[in-house]
């Protein structure tokens, strides 16, 4: 987790920071693409890079001119430094730039005259490493590491001999942060004049695409239902230092709506039981105001595996779930047991039907005969298109098993969202773009993973009716460390007995709702796409406190959710946001922490006042949290009628009065308002002011 905490250098560099910005100047991170210089097959090193700075949500450009990578404040190398990486003449650039507070951050280097710039003297490259732990000490980089799980990461499962490769230093002038199990450094800071250099002991895409693309030696330390940030801690890392770096500091954040985690439940309907009482789920659900995602099996033949389970009944059931509120995603035809098998479920041929495709399970074989990847995906979306009147663009597979065709496939019958790997497995919590054949060469497609983080599929010790509570409590301390890192939780619940409803609403009702919310996973998936594609860049002067953020006109306009997280907003008098054309727009500035504010874009619309806007001032009310009423201070506004106003977090108008002038106080009752989040705005004499509040029980 992000703690508050006062470092002296982090004290050190705001200084200089300030000392240079006579006036506002554009600060972006660069990634500096060396896939020509290092002449790579693939764009793997790039890809997980890139990847990287897209999950820490800060300004970057992505450039392989090496004078345009100087004129960033932060450089992060693609690649690792080999032989014919840089000149000597390029080194002497680099080293001025960082001497003159330039920070750096590469991954391995192999480059001996580099080793003066990076504080090493010789190192070692093996694969049997299997641990990295970073140092116990409160350095402002690794301020998001307060878990075990985050201090120590897995390289790679610790019975296996070969992992990846990794890269043990000796020190000259540099510090050690992190260490590998043998005891030799991992990552090295160098302060050199006002600038730093970090260098790892290890190459991007084995702590990244690695991961996603399921070849990381089973890295995972569990499989599912646990906390495995082991790819994450990187781009963590990455947004700490740019916020060590710059006195105020904007970066896209990871939820919807301003809250800290969410829980996205899902369900897989993937038997006739599911399909009998997935109708409890669903009725809580929609009682609550909770808008859940139903995975569905079309099984519209029976063999030796399973009944059949999909016809004119259960689509009637699924239209219930629809009227509910609930969306629904495909889970295949048949949910087999050996989908994983390329030779049982080769790609095949897009344009099957029921009458075409009939694939069989047989028992004395142990496996399916006439099974297609095609077949299973493009039949099961077709059905339930057809059948349902809606689109199909979310796909979970049976078993969460994958072949080297699947993401293919999904690609071309135009799903945009696969929810397949359990988040564990793949070492991250976040979305990403999924690679085609599963690949490190593969061509990056447009299905975006959304990977699963909860489940309850419990192998050694299985879920039930006794013990739910127990496996509950496992849920929510999950929760509690992704609400640390602003990540997403996917849950999986089957809806076949009517007592796993009971666990979901345990689950819920023992959440921190009003920091957690209950969202959608189509509605999370679309909101992912609009942060990845949302590119900004931010100035500030230090001189008049003036924060500019700067996108596109198209952006800005457009209906999204996306909102920036402004950390260190307590050195900002003013926030001006704009377009190419230098055009004004408004926008919604919240509280979230003592230190750090939300700026949400929703709603963005042309600025066509006098004055610029500015940044909306702090509003004082009691108590926070509350249950029964509030109290709100209206003497710092003028002798004006007052508008004080209520909002949910959906941005959904609950409550509005218009308040007499003259009036210090003003008590607002509570009755009738539920339990949540809330925005209070009062608006008066030309002046505005919010606040959120928490509505108890």
């Amino acid at each position: 987790m992000k703690n508050v905490i006062i470092f002296t250098l982090a004290t050190f560099l705001f200084l200089v920071a300030e000392k240079k910005a006579t006036a506002q100047s554009v600060r972006h991170a660069v990634l500096f693409d060396m896939m020509s210089r290092n002449q790579e097959s693939d764009d793997s090193h790039l890809y997980s890079a890139r990847h990287m700075l897209e999950i820490a949500g800060i300004p970057f450009i992505e450039t392989d001119q090496f004078n345009e990578a100087l004129a960033g404040s932060l450089i992060l190398f693609s690649s690792p430094v080999i032989d014919q990486s840089f000149s000597a003449d390029e080194l002497a650039s680099l080293t001025d730039w960082v001497t003159n507070g330039g920070v750096l951050v590469s991954p391995a280097c192999k480059k001996a005259d580099f080793s003066g710039l990076f504080g090493y003297g010789t190192y070692s490259q093996t694969k049997d490493r299997h641990l990295m732990t970073w140092i116990d000490a409160p350095l402002p980089e690794l301020v998001y590491f307060d878990e075990p799980q985050e201090k120590t990461i897995s390289l790679g499962r610790s019975t296996y001999t070969t992992v990846i490769k990794s890269y043990g230093y000796t020190l000259t002038e540099g510090s050690s942060i992190a260490e590998f199990d043998s005891g030799e450094t991992a990552v090295i800071k160098k302060l050199t004049g006002t600038g730093i250099t970090y260098l790892f002991g290890l190459e991007w895409r084995d702590v990244i695409q690695r991961g996603q693309l399921n070849r990381d030696f089973e890295a995972q330390r569990i499989y599912s239902n646990g906390f495995e940030p082991s790819a994450d801690v990187f781009p963590f890392f990455i947004r700490s230092v740019w916020n060590m770096i710059n006195p105020v500091m904007a970066w896209k954040f990871t939820i919807p709506r301003g809250y800290t985690t969410a829980l996205i439940p899902t369900h897989d309907v993937d038997a006739r039981t599911s399909y009998d009482t997935m109708w409890h789920m669903s009725a809580y659900e929609k009682s609550n105001n909770f808008r859940c995602h139903y995975f569905m099996i079309t099984r519209y033949f029976k063999d030796d595996y399973m009944s059949a389970s999909y016809n004119s009944q259960s689509v009637l059931k699924i239209l219930d779930i629809l009227t509910d509120g609930h969306t629904i995603g495909n889970h295949s035809v048949g949910h087999f047991p050996d989908l994983d098998d390329d030779d049982h479920f080769p790609m095949g041929q897009p344009g099957l039907d029921t009458s075409t495709y009939k694939p069989f399970y047989d028992g004395s074989l142990e496996r399916t005969l006439n099974g297609s990847t095609y077949g299973e995906i493009e039949v099961s979306k077709n059905l339930l298109t057809s059948d349902l009147g809606i689109p199909i663009i979310s796909f979970r597979s049976g078993h969460l098993l994958t072949n080297e065709s699947m993401n293919t496939v999904l690609e071309a019958t135009g799903h945009q969202y696969n929810s397949s790997f359990p988040a564990c497995d793949v070492l991250t919590a976040f979305p990403y773009f999924e690679r085609e054949g599963y690949t490190w060469s593969g061509a990056l497609g447009n299905v975006l993973e959304v990977p699963m983080m909860l489940s309850d599929v419990f192998s050694a010790d299985p879920i039930s009716q006794t013990n739910y509570p127990e496996k509950v409590a496992i849920w929510k301390e999950v929760v509690r460390c992704q609400a640390n890192n602003y990540a997403p939780n996917i849950i999986l619940i089957h809806p076949t007995r009517k007592w796993k409803t009971d666990a979901e609403k345990m689950l819920i009702d023992n959440l921190d709702q009003p920091a957690c919310g209950i969202l959608n996973f189509e509605d999370y998936g679309r909101f992912w796409r609009q942060r990845y594609n949302f590119k900004f860049n931010q100035a500030y002067s230090p001189l008049d406190s003036i924060l500019t953020i700067t996108a596109t006109s198209a952006a800005l306009t457009a209906d999204t959710l996306v909102c920036l997280m402004i950390e260190n907003s307590q050195r900002v008098k003013k926030i001006i946001l704009t377009d190419e054309n230098q055009q004004l727009y408004t926008f919604t500035l919240l509280p979230h922490t003592d230190s750090s504010e939300l700026l949400y874009l929703r709603g963005s619309t042309l600025y066509t006042g006098n004055a610029n806007p500015v940044r909306p001032g702090k509003l004082a009310f009691w108590p926070n949290p509350a249950r029964d009423y509030i109290q709100i201070r209206l003497s710092d506004y003028n002798n004006t009628p007052i508008v004080i106003t209520l909002h949910d977090l959906a941005g959904r108008l609950i409550w509005s009065e218009v308040v007499p002038q003259g009036c210090e106080t003003y008590r607002v009752g509570l009755s009738g308002i539920h339990q949540g989040v809330y925005h209070i705005s009062v608006t008066g004499g030309g002046s505005t002011g919010r606040a959120t509040m928490v509505k108890m029980k």
